[in-house]
């Protein structure tokens, strides 16, 4: 594959997340860890900058 990609935000997975119901995760853009989402949490955490996004901890977006 030649030319580059880039890697999607977590805001705009969580968007992803919303419209496509079997999408229940994303890949952290800095430690590219994949990290499960409650779906109850995904409009809460819009509402966030992406810049607080990254510094979340994984049980932000988990049920707790």
């Amino acid at each position: 594959m030649d030319g580059t990609f880039r890697r999607l935000t977590i805001t705009e997975q969580l968007k992803r997340n919303i419209n496509f119901i079997g999408i229940n995760d994303f890949q952290h853009p800095i430690t590219m860890e994949i990290i499960d989402v409650d779906r109850s949490k995904l409009k809460d955490l819009l509402k966030y900058e992406e810049g607080h996004l990254i510094r979340f901890k994984k049980e932000m977006f988990n049920k707790g």
